[in-house]
């Protein structure tokens, strides 16, 4: 007669193993790279653009930080019915900070979205 109580704890311990050795696996940021627009202009008259850096948000000609943004946004769309924000990250903004403002944006309420850099710049 074969015992089947020894296969049973070795192919238990190798499905162990094998699923212990796969979350080791070191992970490497991925670079991102997001789509260029056709052209610099707006069509839209009801959108705002927020372009991100690594250390501030640029609206306008004005360097805000992510606090500050919410404000002035609120500020200006206050007086708009509704209105999209073009979040528009810049080389070398890392996708951590991209998601954090866009996250921080929709949180207050405003609709967002992400488009890519000029094909201009």
């Amino acid at each position: 007669m074969i015992r089947l109580t020894p296969l049973i704890d070795v192919i238990f311990i190798l499905l162990i193993f094998f699923m212990l050795a796969s979350t080791l696996e070191t992970r490497e940021r991925l670079p991102v790279a997001l789509a260029a627009d056709a052209d610099g202009t707006d069509s839209d008259p009801s959108t705002e653009r927020v372009q991100l850096e690594s250390s501030a948000a640029v609206v306008g000609s004005q360097r805000l930080s992510t606090d500050r943004l919410v404000t002035v946004l609120n500020q200006r769309l206050s007086a708009a019915d509704e209105t999209t924000i073009r979040l528009q990250p810049q080389p070398g903004v890392s996708l951590q900070r991209t998601l954090n403002v866009l996250a921080t944006l929709r949180a207050s309420g405003l609709t967002v979205s992400l488009t890519g850099i000029d094909a201009s710049q």
